[in-house]
Parts: structure tokens; sequence; C-alpha cells
């Protein structure tokens, strides 16, 4: 679940990324209404992206040499 919200808000942030450079490209169309799903699920995953990279963390920190 922690890797599922990390690779969502790498994934939203990207979508929003290619709606705002969309948007300067084609100024005319309506692309902050198009890239307000994905801003809200960026947000909603952002919240909950450092429970999920400290427990990836602690999951792995018996991997490394003490």
């Amino acid at each position: 679940m922690a890797c599922a919200v990390i690779e969502g808000f790498m994934l939203m942030v990207a979508i929003v990324l290619g709606v705002l450079l969309a948007w300067i490209v084609r100024p005319d169309m309506y692309w902050p209404v198009i890239a307000a799903g994905p801003f809200v699920l960026a947000i909603a995953y952002g919240i909950r992206l450092p429970r999920s990279r400290r427990y990836l963390r602690v999951i792995h920190s018996e991997d490394r040499p003490a």
C-alpha cells in the first residue's frame, strides 16, 4: 500500500504538470477544469506520502549494514 501511495502521488503530479504545460501551449482550452481531479488526488496522496515513506524506511532498515 505504501508503494501505491508513492506511485500514485508521482503519477498525479506528472499528470498535473502535463496539463499545465498543455495549458501553456493551448491557452484557449479549459485546462484548469481538466487538472482539478488529478490536483485533488495529488494533494490526497501528498498528505499520506510522509507516513508511507516512514513505513518503507522502517521495513528496509534491516537491509542496511549497522
